[in-house]
């Protein structure tokens, strides 16, 4: 090889950018899909969603929660008007548990799981379930968003005409009343939330035992230390809010929520933006309540795993190295995101969107390709890409002579793979080429090219392989100053 060769390794993969690419570090892509960035910032493709139990006779349904009764359950709910189901940790799922009027959420209590419908259906009592029958309380309290906090209920409806969209509504202490009796609502209160703005509130939660309430566009907490009547509502932001019901999550002591403006995550105090590298994924959100209410997010491992709008892509911020990739589900769009450490491996759960669809289930020990619904054995393989940048090797005078790129893959099998590249300078070529991964080692992909350029930029997919990215490396010559164009 002539001395005047010069090798540049990229390692310490930093995720997707989307701004200008000469604005680009080396180690960021234009395009980073189906993978996910490892704490040591390789690039590892994700596993698959597979199909979970036996019921795929539901359209386009929604988990309102999870439950228990002795086992984990998941509850799920429907826009079809057909039963609810719900699935147990050991995989069992029932039927017809509540009257075919969905419920719009499901808040815990003392070991009872109580339903409320937002008012659009035709049931807006609240009712409760606790393994067994279920009962209508003859409570109608509308409420579409809410939490369990202090052994009261704090409920919210932004949906339906006629209800204060500002106001948070909570229940008297269960010990004194429960939320299955009257008592239980009139001995509650409200509390206003700057009505004033005419914004909604879209989240609640609570971390640190301090109740966190969104809107649109400002932010509150609500202490309630002691009687109801020495509560303080205190405005921690007033342009910041979340516009993601279900994208609210407590991860290390720190709470992650979808704004307007992007991903953003509090300690009550500070505000942090996140997702500054992709900026242009969060421009034009539409911020209905409809669309707010759609929203979800799920902690799994070192990933927040964002799904917008029952998307066909889930955007992925990976916690430990502040990059960002993409996870391509056109073929299975799913519903709300619930995560659920409490199944072995760490799961993710979510419902198909479509017809005749059922749960789909996200951990570890996946395959890679999803199970389409009603498919049976049928994969539906993804692809695993990644786009650079373009590099000029800071010499963007010179012509450089490409001879190869290298790229140091680990897989988790062994298994013989065709690996699909394409490369772009100032014209296109695509080519082929088959290698044998080796069980945990390392294996370099050579991509001959041996072509005079300017500018380089790798495109490189392949099949649904347990493949890892450690490096991509450069092998080129210098050859004089590029003429003017």
């Amino acid at each position: 090889m002539p001395k005047s060769t010069t090798e540049v390794t990229l390692t310490d993969f930093e995720g997707v950018a989307t701004g200008l690419t000469a604005r680009f570090k080396d180690t960021e892509f234009q395009q980073a899909d189906n993978f996910w960035i490892t704490p040591n910032k390789t690039l590892r493709v994700r596993n698959g969603f597979n199909t979970h139990g036996t019921v795929q006779s539901y359209d386009n349904a929604e988990i309102l929660g999870k439950f228990s009764t002795g086992n984990d359950y998941i509850i799920v709910t429907h826009d079809d008007g057909l039963d609810p189901v719900f699935i147990s940790n050991g995989n069992t799922l029932g039927t017809g548990f509540i009257d075919p009027d969905p419920a719009d959420l499901m808040l815990v209590a003392n070991s009872v799981a109580y339903f409320f419908d937002d008012g659009s259906g035709a049931n807006r009592n609240v009712r409760t379930w606790a393994g067994g029958a279920v009962t209508d309380t003859g409570q109608s309290q509308k409420a579409n968003l809410g939490v369990t906090h202090k052994n009261r209920f704090f409920v919210c409806n932004n949906i339906t005409t006629g209800v204060a969209k500002s106001q948070l509504r909570y229940t008297d202490i269960f010990d004194l009343n429960l939320p299955s009796t009257a008592l239980g609502w009139s001995e509650g209160g409200t509390i206003s939330v700057n009505t004033s703005d005419n914004d909604f509130i879209t989240a609640v939660c609570v971390m640190n035992d301090t109740l966190f309430i969104f809107k649109r566009y400002s932010s509150w907490v609500l202490y309630t230390d002691g009687v109801d009547t020495s509560w303080t509502l205190r405005n921690i932001h007033p342009t910041i809010g979340c516009v993601g019901r279900d994208t609210v999550a407590v991860i290390g002591g720190l709470l992650y929520f979808l704004s307007g403006q992007g991903l953003y995550r509090t300690d009550g105090t500070t505000f942090e933006r996140l997702s500054d590298k992709v900026s242009d994924w969060f421009d034009s959100l539409t911020v209905t309540a409809a669309q707010c209410n759609l929203r979800s997010a799920a902690w799994y491992e070192n990933l927040y795993v964002l799904n917008i709008n029952n998307s066909s892509w889930l955007n992925i911020y990976h916690i430990d190295n502040g990059g960002w990739t993409q996870w391509d589900v056109s073929d299975n769009p799913l519903s709300r995101l619930i995560s659920v450490p409490e199944f072995s491996p760490w799961a993710i759960m979510s419902w198909f969107q479509g017809t005749a669809e059922c749960l789909a289930l996200y951990h570890s020990d996946t395959l890679f390709g999803d199970r389409r619904p009603g498919g049976g054995a049928t994969i539906s393989y993804y692809t695993p890409e990644i786009t650079t940048k373009g590099f000029d090797f800071d010499k963007p005078l010179d012509v450089k002579q490409v001879i190869e790129v290298v790229l140091d893959i680990s897989s988790a099998t062994s298994v013989d793979d065709s690996l699909s590249y394409l490369w772009v300078t100032e014209g296109n070529t695509s080519s082929t080429v088959t290698n044998v991964f080796y069980l945990r080692n390392s294996t370099l992909v050579r991509l001959g090219i041996n072509n005079r350029c300017r500018k380089i930029y790798l495109n490189f997919y392949t099949g649904c392989q347990p493949y890892e990215i450690n490096s991509i490396s450069f092998v080129l010559n210098l050859r004089g100053r590029a003429k003017a164009t």
